[in-house]
């Protein structure tokens, strides 16, 4: 077995209490075109300029370089805007207050050390654009309790999740073509593990290190039972079922972009909204917001998909939400809602938090009145005020 190539510095296991005299409501320039503001909210915004698009710069590990390190206890909520393309190695090392990250359908890649010990972090929705996730990148974010890794994911580094404790699912896609050594190590809360591969994928012999995988649940394509049965580190889980598979007439969106590129969205469950230059289109998957210049047309197409006992459940869940007079919102769903987070109309991150129940209230009297956007860890639904 390799040595554990967690890269450590004695003092990073020290308690240590900072104390800066720096005050809420900063920005710092990341580069001549890529701003950071941190608001009294604790919310810390990222954005470029740069029309075609910007990496977040690389900060060394432990090197505290990067720019809010000394009022980092402060940045509760990260909202990162479209057109920024990576996040960058170590960019929230050790933001231990740090509780939810919305990131954009701009992002490829998730740096190493990304979200280092970012112990609040509590749900992680991964767009389905990002190829890379890089080493460590959410080394013991031990709040995190289940990873839905989307079918853009081609790589998942070396030690990527390990050390997250609380992580008690992991739903992996077929367009994963490596997964490196200790990805899930020491994931001890563990339960079960999805996957999607016909034929299984050949990963290393310790990747669950530090796991009991004989106390797991695989759940593998139909078909493929016999075949996980006996590949390396997969035939060692207890239990090894097949998810039933169906197929369904579902609807798709087809966007036509006036640089003549056309996404294709599944579009069950979902909503179109023109709001302005906004052209927002809500599914229970994604927010996906487009300039609606850069619109050329739309249409819609049915077509048959298969789809696995496990994405069925989400399609189907049911989440509602309604306001009552006295600005309490009501949220409620068949299935636990797990997380929560309350969007202006502008993508602005107002109030998120994490739940294990199937409903719940929060009060929203003090919010001007508009258009705003309550998300959950698989649906997004527009309320106005």
């Amino acid at each position: 077995m390799r040595q554990k190539m967690i890269k450590r510095l004695p003092f990073f296991f020290c308690v240590v209490v900072l104390y800066s005299t720096q005050t809420w409501g900063q920005t710092w320039n990341m580069s001549p075109t890529m701003i950071a503001t941190l608001d009294s909210n604790g919310v810390l915004t990222i954005s470029t300029t740069k029309s075609e698009g910007e990496a977040m710069p690389d900060y060394p590990l432990t090197s505290q370089d990067m720019p809010w390190f000394d009022v980092r206890t402060k940045v509760f909520s990260v909202v990162i805007k479209d057109r920024v393309t990576s996040i960058g190695n170590s960019v929230f090392e050790t933001c231990n207050y740090l509780s939810s990250i919305t990131i954009p359908n701009s992002v490829t890649s998730i740096g190493e050390y990304a979200f280092w010990a970012c112990h609040r972090l509590t749900t992680i929705d991964i767009p389905n654009t990002v190829i890379t996730i890089g080493g460590y990148a959410f080394l013991e974010c031990n709040s995190i309790t289940s990873i839905f890794i989307p079918k853009s994911v081609k790589v998942i580094g070396e030690g990527a999740f390990s050390g997250c404790s609380g992580l008690t699912s992991i739903i992996l896609s077929n367009s994963i073509e490596r997964i490196e050594w200790f990805a899930f190590q020491n994931c001890i809360a563990l339960t079960d593990v999805t996957v999607d591969w016909t034929t299984p994928l050949q990963v290393p012999n310790d990747v669950f290190d530090g796991v009991n995988t004989s106390l797991l649940t695989l759940k593998v394509p139909t078909g493929t039972k016999a075949l996980y049965q006996v590949a390396p580190v997969w035939k060692d889980f207890g239990t090894i079922k097949e998810n039933q598979q169906t197929q369904e007439l579902v609807p798709y969106l087809y966007i036509e972009k006036t640089d003549r590129n056309v996404l294709e969205i599944l579009f069950a469950d979902s909503e179109i909204r023109m709001q302005d230059d906004l052209f927002l289109v809500i599914t229970p998957y994604e927010q996906y917001m487009y300039n609606y210049k850069e619109i050329d047309n739309f249409s819609f197409k049915l077509k048959y998909i298969e789809i696995t006992s496990n994405e069925k459940v989400l399609m189907s869940s049911s989440v509602q939400v309604y306001l009552d007079d006295a600005g309490i919102l009501h949220i409620s769903n068949n299935q636990p809602l797990r997380y929560i987070a309350i969007y202006n109309i502008t993508g602005q991150l107002l109030k998120s938090f994490a739940t294990n129940e199937t409903e719940t209230t929060i009060n929203i009297s003090g919010f001007a009145k508009g258009i705003y956007l309550v998300k959950t860890y698989n649906k997004t639904v527009k309320i106005i005020k």
